[in-house]
């Protein structure tokens, strides 16, 4: 386990600092599940799981969405737990920016078709559910395609999470590597 409070256990370090602050509480969250659309990948809630960064003068939010699940096109009025439980669909990542980090735009990626509409801001990575997303902008990779780099959680078709990776010239398209996947319960440290 890493206390991360301690420059001297980390590995790398190189453009890197620790400093401890005291944030300011805000009793309201900054970023909103998409409340007037039931359809959108974050219809139910907006996780977090994921990374902001401050990038070329703008706060820029890669999260892990959740939603209802729509073959029909009908979100039904349902509430018990037990209804929420089978009907909620995790994923697909989704992205928004904001001038201020407290007001954030949803651009329409028009990426992924999600409940039947690809009016969102989805961003296209795997088939499969995905979990959490780790991001980074690397200005030194000299190919500028690989600019971005992510890791993310991907649940394997045999049931077990996986971890992949992506990268992308600008956050918004990506290309997912197709090394072998790295399964987190066999990694070693």
């Amino acid at each position: 386990m890493l206390l991360a409070i301690d420059s001297r256990s980390l590995p790398l370090q190189r453009n890197l600092c620790y400093y401890l602050s005291k944030p300011k509480v805000r009793s309201e969250p900054v970023l909103t599940p998409t409340s007037n659309n039931p359809f959108a990948p974050d219809a139910l809630a907006a996780h977090f799981y994921g990374t902001v960064l401050h990038d070329e003068g703008r706060f820029r939010i890669w999260y892990y969405p959740c939603s209802f699940k729509s073959d029909s096109g009908v979100v039904p009025r349902k509430s018990s737990l037990q209804w929420l439980a089978a009907n909620m669909v995790l994923g697909p990542v989704c992205y928004a920016e904001s001038d201020d980090g407290i007001h954030w735009l949803k651009p329409s990626l028009r990426q992924v078709r999600f409940n039947g509409s690809r009016d969102n801001n989805a961003i296209a990575l795997s088939r499969l559910p995905i979990e959490g997303v780790t991001l980074i902008k690397d200005e030194d990779d000299p190919d500028p395609r690989r600019r971005y780099k992510m890791v993310y959680n991907c649940l394997h078709p045999k049931k077990f999470f996986t971890l992949r990776m992506a990268t992308s010239p600008d956050g918004i398209r990506w290309s997912v590597q197709r090394k072998r996947s790295v399964n987190p319960s066999s990694a070693s440290v």
